[in-house]
């Protein structure tokens, strides 16, 4: 199925995951999903494995940040939880932001306290800045207890594949 099959036959909201590039902007623009998260990608990984660096790509996503809201569609980011990349994401004025959760999966369990730690910080910090906040937990890992043991300042916990 391909994404104008799907989203013709498909009466909920569908959440296109892209890289940004020129490429990916037009195929958004064209089908006009109701939502877009940004997501970093190379073309060798199955999946994402870190966050989208959006402190460092700011002026590369402003405009294209900007065309897909003019276009009326609701715009994330899936970035590391770093003070820096949500600071980023609330001056490209996104509503919403996916925190990657890969690095906390990867760590020892004496690590991982400091980096919960760490997860709960930009959470209180993204909870005032953006509208909507998605914890996403490393499917490597039972972080998903862990996102669940979170201040409540996340609407959802998500998991990509894909189709």
């Amino acid at each position: 199925m391909d994404l104008a099959e799907l989203l013709a036959e498909q009466s909920l909201p569908v959440n296109l995951e892209m890289a940004p590039t020129a490429e990916m902007l037009a195929i958004a623009l064209h089908h006009r999903p109701h939502a877009v998260c940004l997501v970093p990608e190379k073309r060798e990984e199955r999946t994402t494995e870190g966050g989208l660096d959006a402190y460092s790509m700011r002026e590369m996503l402003t405009p294209l940040v900007a065309r897909l809201r003019e276009a009326a569609i609701r715009v994330s980011l899936f970035i590391e939880p770093d003070e820096r990349q949500v600071d980023a994401a609330f001056q490209l004025g996104v509503p919403a932001i996916e925190l990657h959760t890969g690095c906390y999966a990867n760590l020892d369990t004496e690590a991982r306290s400091v980096e919960l730690g760490r997860l709960r910080r930009r959470c209180a910090t993204a909870r005032s800045t953006v509208r909507r906040l998605t914890v996403t937990p490393c499917s490597r890992s039972n972080s998903w207890r862990t996102t669940s043991q979170l201040p409540r300042c996340w609407r959802n916990r998500s998991v990509s594949h894909s189709l």
